[in-house]
């Protein structure tokens, strides 16, 4: 899974993957080469490349409207008790 695409789509599952490898090298107490699957990561030319500029015009801007419902009225810990 690690070395399946060379892509930065996959860079956080990576990442996760060797997190994990890492985890079951400690409590096995055993020695798993993780930076190689790291250091690829470095390699990969879409992380080389400076951002894309993005025109203005063409961006929506997003709609983040937030409600919050509450059965039963907030109460202090005092109240309740």
């Amino acid at each position: 899974t690690v070395r399946l695409l060379p892509s930065t789509r996959y860079v956080p599952l990576r990442l996760h993957c060797v997190r994990l490898l890492q985890q079951l090298a400690a409590a096995a107490e055993v020695f798993l080469p993780t930076t190689s699957i790291l250091l690829d990561m470095i390699d990969l030319k879409e992380l080389s490349q400076p951002p894309k500029k993005v025109n203005k015009s063409n961006v929506q801007p997003l709609a983040l409207t937030l409600r919050l419902r509450a059965d039963d009225p907030l109460r202090t810990m005092e109240e309740q008790e």
